[in-house]
């Protein structure tokens, strides 16, 4: 048996929420770790298979440890899917990625993996000694910007920082769209178009979109805050069919800017899924009221 006493009031409410949408606003030393994993461990006792329950963090670290620790409470091997974004989405791509036209023995490429092609291809084009072009590091950020912000790279260039290489627009879509042919004919993903395959793959293919909302019927989000566009679209397509989603974040920050970290996922939450539960975890462990009050 689970000994819920450990909880507070708000911590308790939001872990026997088990059923549609719920928003957990969290402060750091709120105790949303520990809340996610009593939440787990509550639905594993109440005969949730542990197969069925996916949570999603930004670090592979933050998800064996929420694992680890729920095993602990239960006492046994748990079963659930913890792990990042990326890894998740490298998973159902390669087990269903045949059925979507998709190969699945794709290699994952870095960014300086990307930066190095893009040289390839700028020398093909003979665009190397060009005036106002980005060089290959600074085109391949550019173009996840992109991806992660949902922009184009026309409406990019508008912006201050890359006004500059506005002159060698046509040049700069070319360099992108012969980098994407290169990519497809050596079946290499970096990990944009992991994200994007797989929202494709759910988009397109209906058969295996069920499938995988039938497998993961309760999703858990951690740092909802820092989420982008890509990653917002990821999640709420996987929760469209059974809307068990629960997400955890903290409404103050956003910390990975450099993702494109949209602050509004998690600010208009309650817009995307009118009927969600908000609960607000206030009760401070961490910090005293003193240095709570001077941070605020």
């Amino acid at each position: 048996m689970i000994n819920y006493e450990k909880l507070n009031k708000f911590q308790y409410e939001a872990v026997m929420h088990d059923k549609g949408p719920a928003l957990l606003l969290a402060g750091a030393g709120t105790g949303k770790t520990r809340t996610l994993i009593y939440r787990v461990a509550h639905l594993i006792e109440s005969g949730v298979s542990p197969e069925s329950i996916l949570l999603l963090t930004f670090t592979n670290k933050a998800a064996n440890e929420m694992k680890e620790r729920a095993e602990k409470m239960l006492k046994e091997k748990c079963g659930i899917t913890a792990c990042t974004y990326h890894s998740f989405c490298v998973k159902m791509l390669r087990f269903y990625g045949k059925m979507a036209g998709i190969s699945p023995d794709f290699t994952i490429i870095s960014g300086p993996d990307e930066a190095d092609i893009i040289d390839i291809i700028k020398s093909e084009l003979n665009f190397q000694k060009l005036k106002n072009m980005p060089s290959a590091s600074v085109f391949a950020s550019m173009l996840s910007t992109c991806v992660n912000k949902r922009l184009t790279l026309e409406e990019l260039l508008k912006e201050q920082k890359y006004w500059r290489f506005r002159q060698n627009e046509r040049k700069l879509l070319l360099l992108r769209e012969e980098t994407k042919k290169y990519k497809e004919e050596h079946n290499l993903f970096n990990y944009d178009d992991i994200l994007l395959k797989f929202n494709q793959m759910l988009m397109d293919y209906s058969d295996i979109a069920r499938r995988i909302e039938d497998t993961y019927q309760y999703i858990m989000v951690d740092e909802y805050q820092d989420t982008n566009t890509v990653q917002f679209l990821l999640v709420s397509l996987l929760a469209k069919k059974y809307r068990n989603l629960c997400v955890v974040g903290d409404d103050d920050q956003s910390i990975y800017k450099f993702r494109g970290a949209n602050i509004y996922n998690i600010l208009n939450f309650e817009k995307v899924f009118p009927d969600a539960q908000v609960i607000r975890l206030e009760q401070n462990y961490r910090s005293t009221q003193n240095i709570l009050n001077a941070a605020n």
